[in-house]
């Protein structure tokens, strides 16, 4: 079948059209190996097969000896899951929520005898989709295991051999992730990769006991290629209450066109492409409390308005790495009764698409449940509060409104269930909120940021602020500065350190309703194994405020827990934090290849953090910077600065440490800061953003331990959607 042109720039692996059901639940798992897997035998080839955890880093958890990659823009969370595996410590867990993603980990050998064949496999490889708790199989996770007899470590070079794909609900001795191979010279790369292609709830992977010897009198396996084939055409999803693109109810505005595809949603889908002053829009009546918006994802597409009723409701973002179809986008929390939608595009894209396509696969009205509405799309529902651009430099945040009379909403029943440790101090409005507490994994004998007591502020309380505030002490109860804490929702995270007195705050603004779920939020400290509150957000759009106390605790189950620090004991709300900046969402932290170090034990204590803000005498400036303050600004200042070409703006800085971050506030008139380490350009950090976004980050790692040397560049560099370029340093972090 011929494909439009929109689409024919690049077709992927579609899905096998027979899934195999999930025969084995993480619930149901092999017996833990206390020895002897072939992964812990002193003979197998890659080090580090059973997947022990590394060095906590920005992406999370990476296992030692081996490397994580990510394909694509959109990068998932690595984790080390304990509690998860075949064999002991634990297995590679890569997880994200709301998004497709493809990425994994790999390992060079170079050990190998030129001439020898090998055997490499991977014994487990579970793979969930998980939407309200259920940890169901997924059926859109593809698991795969490859090679590059090369050597290369690029995931999508045409040397890399890989398996046939493998969706199943199986994850456990897959005859697919058996690979054997002839070796050309001493090294090779091992892969293991995860493409996930659900875009709702969490999807996770997890994998374990990979493994790699010689093998005698073994054929070599034949690649596997990425044709299409008849066994690999999915069948198209079956959507409930479906109005399909070519309904005479849609009415089409601008340049639309249709197209046919076997994949889409009754072979049918609608195209167009506006640009400024000429919008492409369409429009729709339904009646219901939400509308499902369903679409097809590619390179070339580009951001789609959504108002209901006149009024803007969100923006899908079209962009996708690879051909990726039944993505959706749900708007929901409607007045029952009769709406009309409006979709529109006048040029808009991200900057990673190559054009400004919009796409119409279906439409779905339909009513919410409550096992649903919290949890679906809840993205959507993070808005930033708008702020006034300043005058070509940067923005400064408007005031806070007024404290408002609270607005009513309801409590959930039952509610969530409180910890099961005695010794935190729980607020007891806490589980009728949604909020809960989920333990750190860590085992005896290690130390973690345990929970020791979380407050509430309603709207009567919180001053009119809707914050989440930390409090994080040593095991000595004596505050921690300069430690980072996180926030995240569903498809993205932010950071900020705390303060000299051990504090830190991180704005709220998503709205959520506790009776039908919990909130978007969840907060944890970096660094160390952490528990976490998860479910906060603002209930009725209320402004309130959750304050989480963390302190430095030596897990042991045989006796009781870290004092509490006599500074925090007390059980009522007595804790009224200042207000400081306000931390935003913080996008993938990007690396750059550097000289490879060797990677602690999971247990050692993390290098210090050192933070220097742009005023410090350390930082050299060269050419016309300039000096500002913001009170949303690491310690209220940012220096700025615009190149041109022969008149480069530069800075340095000289650090000791293995890894660097550039803190920055991206703006619509930002250019591109040239970054280079030693005397070697390591990456480029394009600070365009649409809006004002603050505490955004880029850091470079891998570096060899000692002294090194940071230069940050702009001689004219930018986006072709900026409006200027500036480039601006907020503050440097180095450990």
């Amino acid at each position: 079948m011929p494909y439009p042109k929109i689409l024919q720039s690049g077709l992927v692996l579609v899905l096998t059209a027979a899934l195999l059901a999930g025969a084995l639940t993480l619930a149901v798992t092999p017996p833990r190996a206390s020895a002897a897997s072939c992964a812990q035998d002193s003979n197998n080839l890659l080090k580090n097969g059973t997947m022990a955890g590394g060095k906590p880093r920005a992406v999370g958890v990476v296992a030692k000896k081996w490397k994580k990659f990510v394909v694509g823009m959109t990068q998932p969370h690595f984790e080390n899951a304990l509690n998860e595996g075949y064999d002991p410590n634990g297995s590679q867990y890569i997880w994200r929520d709301f998004d497709a993603w493809d990425a994994g980990i790999y390992q060079q050998v170079t050990t190998l005898t030129p001439g020898q064949t090998y055997h490499f496999w991977m014994v487990w490889g579970q793979a969930r989709h998980d939407i309200a708790g259920d940890n169901a199989p997924a059926t859109l996770i593809n698991r795969q295991i490859g090679i590059d007899p090369t050597g290369g470590t690029a995931p999508n070079a045409p040397t890399v051999l890989w398996t046939i794909p493998y969706y199943g609900g199986g994850g456990f001795n897959r005859a697919e992730w058996n690979l054997y191979f002839t070796a050309p010279s001493a090294a090779a790369t091992f892969f293991l990769r995860a493409q996930n292609y659900h875009t709702d709830g969490r999807n996770k992977v997890f994998f374990d006991t990979a493994c790699l010897y010689p093998a005698s009198d073994a054929p070599t396996s034949t690649p596997w290629t990425p044709t299409l084939t008849p066994t690999q055409t999915p069948t198209p999803t079956e959507i409930p209450n479906v109005v399909e693109d070519t309904d005479a109810a849609i009415s089409y505005n601008g340049g639309w066109k249709t197209a046919n595809d076997a994949n889409a949603s009754g072979g049918t889908f609608h195209y167009a492409r506006g640009k400024k002053g000429a919008a492409v829009s369409l429009q729709y009546a339904f009646s219901g409390t939400s509308m499902t918006v369903w679409y097809i994802g590619f390179t070339n597409r580009g951001k789609a308005k959504v108002l209901i009723d006149g009024i803007k409701v969100g923006v899908i973002n079209q962009y996708a790495p690879s051909l990726t179809y039944n993505l959706s986008q749900t708007f929901d929390h409607l007045a029952p009764g009769a709406h009309t939608l409006k979709i529109k595009n006048a040029g808009a894209k991200s900057a990673n698409a190559t054009d400004s396509y919009i796409t119409l696969d279906a439409l779905q009205p339909g009513s919410e449940t409550a096992a649903t509405s919290f949890q679906k799309n809840i993205s959507q529902r993070v808005t930033p509060t708008p702020r006034r651009p300043r005058a070509d430099t940067t923005s400064t945040p408007t005031p806070h409104p007024k404290l408002k009379k609270p607005r009513p909403f309801q409590y959930a029943v039952p509610g969530a269930d409180p910890p099961s440790d005695p010794s935190v101090i729980w607020d007891p409005r806490l589980p009728g909120l949604n909020v809960s507490l989920v333990p750190a994994n860590v085992l005896d004998g290690n130390y973690y940021w345990k929970l020791i007591r979380a407050d509430y502020q309603d709207g009567n309380e919180s001053g009119g602020n809707h914050n989440m505030y930390y409090i994080v002490t040593d095991e000595n109860a004596t505050p921690v500065a300069n430690q980072i804490v996180w926030q995240t929702w569903p498809d993205d995270s932010a950071s900020t350190p705390t303060k000299n007195d051990g504090t830190a705050d991180i704005a709220m603004w998503a709205n959520y309703w506790p009776q039908d779920g919990p909130g978007p939020y969840n907060g944890y400290v970096g660094g160390l194994p952490s528990d976490e509150v998860r479910g906060m957000g603002l209930p009725g759009n209320n402004h309130v405020n959750f304050i989480l106390y963390f302190q430095k605790t030596l897990k042991n189950t045989n006796t009781s827990p870290t004092q509490t620090p006599t500074a925090t004991a007390s059980p009522t709300n007595t804790f009224t934090p200042t207000p400081s900046r306000t931390a935003t969402d913080k996008p993938p932290t990007a690396t750059a290849t550097r000289t490879p170090t060797q990677t602690p034990s999971p247990t050692a204590t993390p290098a210090p953090l050192v933070v220097v803000d742009d005023a410090s005498p350390a930082i050299t400036y060269r050419g016309n910077w300039s000096a500002d303050h913001d009170a949303a600004a690491y310690d209220d200042t940012f220096h700025f600065a615009r190149g041109a070409k022969k008149h480069a703006v530069v800075l340095l800085y000289n650090f000791t440490g293995t890894e660097i971050t550039v803190r920055y506030i991206g703006f619509k008139n930002r250019g591109k800061a040239i970054v280079v380490i030693d005397g070697v350009r390591v990456g480029i950090i394009d600070q365009y953003t649409r809006t004002v976004r603050y505490n955004l980050t880029r850091t470079f790692n891998n570096l060899s331990p000692g002294a090194h040397t940071l230069k940050v560049k702009n001689a004219g560099g930018k986006n072709p959607s900026s409006s200027s370029s500036y480039i601006v340093l907020d503050a440097l972090e180095s450990r």
